[in-house]
């Protein structure tokens, strides 16, 4: 289902979207990163139907900011097969500490190496990151489309940790690792909701995105612009894979299947 920036709206708790630049969406537009909000901080609502509402909307708003409405690209957002008990269900830390999730859903043309060209035409502040100026040498290890949960973190959660840490984790929880179009995504989200992008701070690995066959490291600087690189050090062949920094986690996407099957466990005591 295709969501205008009007229809459906009605289902989301009052003021939730306000008037602004992207039309009863947010009250400013986070195509400019300069200033401070001065509203509240918002979370992406866990019933459903509100998530496709607000997912639905928030595409129409940032395909018609970036003109590529003009070019007939139209995202159309499948309503949310998830129960609301399943958006609920905390994702985990490596040390077992439970993560507010968050939905993010992933349009058909954001597959791919050239779903990742589209978004940085949507997303100014990821344009000058090599990883979208087409040269494109990054690779995804799935090109998964439509509602997948991620951690909704600000920091970058499970740091100091190693490579085989988080990849220990994936395994034990049924996780895959975040890839660069579901970052990019979840980000600008982020930033509609709190006026902030993901990792500001800090930098996430992310374990389902290869630069040069190794996991690519991401984040943004404070300014917003975003940027990607090798899992490796600067000017260094040695590889990141084994240092662990206060600086540097992991984040994780989780699918409808993985939550259904951990939540049948807890129900029922499997």
């Amino acid at each position: 289902m295709a969501y205008g920036q009007k229809e459906g709206l009605e289902i989301l708790p009052k003021g939730f979207f306000q008037e602004g630049v992207l039309g009863d969406i947010f009250p400013q537009s986070a195509f400019d990163v300069s200033h401070e909000r001065q509203r509240p901080t918002l979370t992406m609502p866990t019933n459903p139907e509100m998530a496709t509402v607000v997912w639905g909307s928030v595409l129409e708003g940032w395909a018609k900011a970036s003109s590529l409405d003009r070019e007939g690209i139209i995202f159309t957002v499948a309503d949310c097969d998830w129960t609301e008990e399943e958006t609920k269900e905390p994702m985990s830390d490596v040390n077992g500490e439970p993560l507010s999730g968050m939905l993010v859903y992933v349009p058909e043309q954001f597959k791919g190496k050239e779903g990742l060209l589209l978004a940085s035409r949507m997303f100014p502040e990821t344009r000058a990151s090599w990883s979208v100026d087409g040269k494109m040498l990054v690779d995804d290890d799935t090109d998964r489309t439509g509602w997948i949960q991620v951690e909704q973190s600000l920091e970058a959660p499970n740091r100091n940790t190693t490579e085989e840490d988080l990849r220990n984790h994936a395994e034990s929880y049924g996780f895959d690792g975040q890839r660069e179009i579901t970052y990019m995504l979840a980000s600008r989200m982020s930033m509609e909701l709190t006026g902030h992008f993901l990792d500001e701070n800090t930098s996430s690995r992310l374990l389902g995105t290869h630069v040069k066959g190794r996991p690519a490291i991401a984040g943004y600087v404070a300014r917003g612009d975003f940027y990607v690189y090798p899992n490796i050090l600067p000017q260094n062949p040695t590889p990141l894979q084994d240092v662990k920094s206060p600086d540097v986690g992991g984040r994780f996407e989780r699918t409808r299947e993985v939550t259904t099957a951990y939540t049948s466990r807890v129900l029922f005591h499997i």
